[in-house]
C-alpha cells in the first residue's frame, strides 16, 4: 500500500476542498502564504521549500478571501489531477462509475413507484424483492471510496493529533471540531472571524470531529 500525503489524505476524507485546506494551511504554516486582517490571502516572497502541485495553485490563486481561495484550488486542475491519481491507484472508485450508480439508483426508485402504483399485486411483490436485492449493490458502487481508501482512512484517525496539524486538517477540515473548538481556532491559525461562518469542506470519511482524542502525541 503505498505512502499517502496529507493532501491525498485530505482529498480521500473530505473531498477537493479538504485538500485544498491542506494544501493552504501547509503553506501557511511555512510562511509562504499570509492571510491580511481582511481575511485575503497573499503570497509571501522569497525562497520556499519544493511545493506540491496543489500548493502551486494556491499561490497562484492568491490576492482573495480564504473561502474563496479553497474553492478556487479545489476545482483547480491540479485537485482534478490529484482525484484521478488516487482512482488510478485504487484509493476511489472512478466518477462514472459513482455518478451512474446513483443514476440508477434514481431510475430504480422511480420505476419501483411506478409498479407499486399501477402494476398487479405479485409484480408489486417482485419488485420490491429485486430493489432490495439490488439496493446493497448500488449504495456500494455509489461509495467514493475503495477498501483500500477505507483503510487509509482508518489510519488517519490515529494519527490525527494536534501535533501532527495537517493530518488533523485533512481528517476533520478547518471547521471540524476538537473538543469545544473549531480545528483553525485549536491549531491557532490567523483566519478572520468571518471564517467562523463558513461550512466545513464537503464529504468525507470522518464524524467532523474527535473530542479528545485530537489532544496530542507523545
Amino acid at each position: 500500500m503505498d505512502l499517502l500525503g496529507n493532501e491525498e489524505l485530505g482529498l480521500l476524507a473530505g473531498g477537493p476542498k479538504r485538500a485544498a485546506e491542506v494544501a493552504f494551511v501547509s503553506l501557511l504554516d511555512a510562511g509562504a502564504v499570509r492571510v491580511s486582517w481582511q481575511g485575503v490571502v497573499s503570497a509571501v516572497a522569497g525562497e520556499h521549500p519544493t511545493r506540491t502541485a496543489l500548493e502551486d495553485a494556491v499561490v497562484r490563486l492568491t490576492h482573495q478571501p480564504v473561502e474563496a481561495l479553497i474553492s478556487a484550488v479545489a476545482t483547480s486542475p491540479a485537485a482534478t489531477d490529484l482525484r484521478t491519481g488516487l482512482a488510478d491507484r485504487g484509493y476511489l472508485k472512478p466518477l462514472r462509475t459513482i455518478l451512474a450508480a446513483r443514476a440508477l439508483m434514481v431510475v430504480a426508485a422511480v420505476a419501483l413507484l411506478a409498479v407499486v402504483t399501477t402494476a398487479p399485486t405479485i409484480w408489486v411483490s417482485v419488485a420490491i424483492a429485486a430493489a432490495v436485492a439490488a439496493l446493497p449493490v448500488l449504495v456500494g458502487w455509489s461509495r467514493r471510496l475503495t477498501d483500500t481508501g477505507r483503510q487509509q482512512m482508518a489510519k488517519l484517525v490515529g494519527v490525527a493529533i494536534l501535533s501532527n496539524r495537517l493530518a488533523v486538517v485533512a481528517r476533520l477540515g478547518l471547521m471540524g471540531h476538537v473538543g469545544d473548538l473549531r480545528v483553525w481556532q485549536a491549531l491557532d491559525l490567523p483566519l478572520p472571524a468571518s471564517f467562523a461562518m463558513r461550512k466545513n469542506s464537503e464529504g468525507g470519511y470522518s464524524d467532523g470531529g474527535c473530542g479528545g482524542g485530537c489532544g496530542g502525541g507523545d
